[in-house]
């Protein structure tokens, strides 16, 4: 298994900043499992590719709300780990329960905070596309059991079905 250097892995990111982990791995010749994202945002960091933030709450809700930057890249931004960097993150009041995403139209949207999301009703579907009946969890009074006649599991119930226990 080839290791990689770090020192290595910063002069290319310096080289290229909008280089991703897979391209440094390729460039290191190494496998993108060998490249953990942790030692790839420190990299980034050191090279100068982001700048380095205070490790304060409210830097770190601005990190991941406005930059929208992953766990890793605000702890090496920050200098911290990833599991203080997300107790900063909801000491600030941030919820780490969703993905930062796109909306259609290129805007930042927080699937786990919109205020479209509050007004609007969504409509779920169930497995098979088929609407919820309004019960908890979507299912019907029985369970999910097919109209179909079940397979007799027991002697007893092979017997009462036919009379023949085969």
């Amino acid at each position: 298994m080839a290791g990689y250097n770090q020192k290595s892995l910063v002069a290319f990111l310096r080289k290229n900043p909008d280089a991703g982990q897979a391209a440094a791995a390729d460039h290191l010749d190494i496998g993108v499992s060998q490249l953990s994202m942790m030692a790839f945002c420190q990299a980034q960091v050191e090279a100068g590719v982001w700048d380095e933030i205070p490790d304060t709450a409210k830097s770190v809700k601005a990190a991941r709300d406005n930059d929208e930057n992953r766990w890793e890249l605000i702890a090496a931004r920050a200098g911290i780990g990833v599991s203080a960097v997300k107790a900063l993150y909801e000491e600030a009041g941030g919820s780490n329960t969703g993905r930062i995403s796109k909306n259609g139209n290129g805007e930042s949207k927080s699937s786990k905070s919109s205020k479209s999301s509050k007004t609007e009703t969504k409509t779920t579907r169930t497995r098979g596309g088929k609407e919820p009946s309004g019960k908890a969890g979507g299912r019907r009074p029985g369970g999910n059991r097919s109209t179909a006649p079940q397979r007799a599991r027991t002697r007893a119930q092979r017997m009462a079905r036919s009379g023949d226990p085969s």
